[in-house]
């Protein structure tokens, strides 16, 4: 269970993530080649404790983001045309850098991570409804009006390098999604529920 720093500062994105992580490695250690699922929970729903968001989470997982910027020997400059954003090994808790060039996996055991979200469902449709021509006023003026409605869903983040993979008929729900590692090596959301689909059309 996750809380939101409470001193003022540099804000890291990716350090109650990562300390999770290395606390579940000894508890998951007897368990190789079962998959097993670190579950993380936000006490609040808070910008600083970001569990829907993948430039977080992954980077928690496999290093930090930022971007690699090739160097053009025959111009003599950096090729801004070959910028890519990539997660950096380094601090990574999947990933590690060993040293110089060299990095090693550790926390195979674990096959995902796995976040709980409540999803404010009226609010979501309000503001789905906001944007369609005339929707805003509809809403104001109380015309058009939605039940309260909170609902549980849950992201999967699926670890690239774990020893067993979570079985991936699990978590289908209209409500959650899937980060998975496809074939061509990327982590890409892969899975996305119906409701939350409609929901969170722009996601």
């Amino acid at each position: 269970m996750l809380a939101p720093p409470r001193r003022a500062g540099v804000y890291d994105p990716y350090a109650a993530l990562r300390e999770h992580i290395a606390a579940a490695r000894e508890q998951f250690k007897p368990f190789k080649g079962f998959p097993c699922v670190l579950v993380l929970y936000a006490v609040y729903d808070s910008p600083l404790v970001p569990l829907s968001d993948p430039t977080a989470v992954l980077g928690a997982m496999y290093g930090d983001m930022g971007f690699k910027l090739p160097f053009n020997p025959e111009l003599g400059h950096f090729d801004r045309e070959q910028m890519k954003r990539e997660f950096l090994p380094g601090r990574g808790k999947m990933v590690h850098r060993a040293g110089g060039n060299t990095v090693r996996f550790q926390n195979t055991r674990i096959s995902a991570l796995v976040t709980l979200h409540r999803f404010d469902v009226q609010m979501l449709r309000k503001l789905r409804h906001a944007r369609v021509p005339g929707g805003a006023s509809e809403l104001w003026d109380g015309r058009v009006s939605f039940e309260e409605d909170t609902q549980p869903g849950v992201t999967v983040w699926e670890n690239a390098y774990a020893d067993a993979r979570l079985p991936q008929d699990f978590f289908r729900g209209e409500l959650d999604r899937w980060w998975t590692v496809t074939e061509s090596g990327q982590q890409e959301r892969t899975y996305i529920g119906d409701l939350l689909k409609q929901l969170l059309p722009d996601e």
